[in-house]
């Protein structure tokens, strides 16, 4: 949840508060986020976002289920390597950041659907790490570092960037500069740029701030 303030000495948090206008990105409504199909790249489906990754109500904690199968075998995580875009069947670089795509995704153990299904995630937007690649599938590490194989259409080259704790935005990247809002942990918005450890961020009204790089995941360097 964001909530906008024209002064700091007005910001009474969560929701429904009659002093502030107040922009929800998950908290009120924890309920909300299990709708729509499973994206895996398969069929006319995978073309098809889910309804529920544009409704605002949705819980920012949704982010990955547990593993699937009580057998489920976890893959071991990748020694990180980097690679130039002329080694990489994309023609990008790996490791890089991307963004899932659609509002129900599916991690699988391998690079086909022939793999079993290791994580399901929740939430469009959430940020990501390329960190292998075949010509269809991508490696992904998330913000927890579990590990799995997505296909290439399920991901979104739209850097994102997620709370790791409850940040305000500021006008200015520096402490003193006056506060834009607040978000609470876990929410998301979409990374425009970071210098000398602050990173400019904006969320899907079109509202944005400073907030430290150390406060949030997806813009850290690679």
């Amino acid at each position: 949840m964001v909530v906008w303030v024209n002064s700091i000495k007005k910001c009474v948090y969560p929701c429904f508060v009659s002093t502030v206008f107040a922009l929800v990105m998950g908290v009120c409504a924890p309920n909300l986020f299990a709708a729509g199909p499973i994206i895996d790249g398969a069929g006319d489906s995978a073309h098809q976002p889910d309804n529920a990754a544009d409704n605002p109500y949705l819980t920012p904690a949704a982010i990955s289920l547990e593993p699937q199968g009580a057998d489920a075998n976890m893959p071991e995580r990748s020694e990180q390597r980097s690679f130039s875009a002329n080694d990489t069947p994309s023609g990008f670089k790996v490791p890089r950041y991307v963004s899932l795509k659609y509002g129900a995704v599916n991690g699988r153990s391998g690079p086909s659907q022939n793999h079993p299904v290791m994580w399901r995630y929740s939430r469009s937007g959430l940020p990501v790490i390329i960190v292998a690649e075949t010509e269809f599938w991508r490696k992904v590490r998330d913000q927890n570092g579990d590990e799995s194989w997505m296909h290439k259409r399920t991901l979104d080259g739209r850097r994102t960037v997620i709370a790791l704790q409850e940040i305000m935005l500021r006008a200015k990247p520096r402490e003193s500069a006056s506060a834009r809002a607040i978000a609470a942990k876990d929410s998301l918005f979409t990374l425009e740029a970071c210098e000398l450890g602050w990173c400019k961020v904006k969320a899907d009204t079109g509202h944005q701030g400073y907030v430290p790089q150390k406060m949030i995941w997806g813009a850290q360097p690679l």
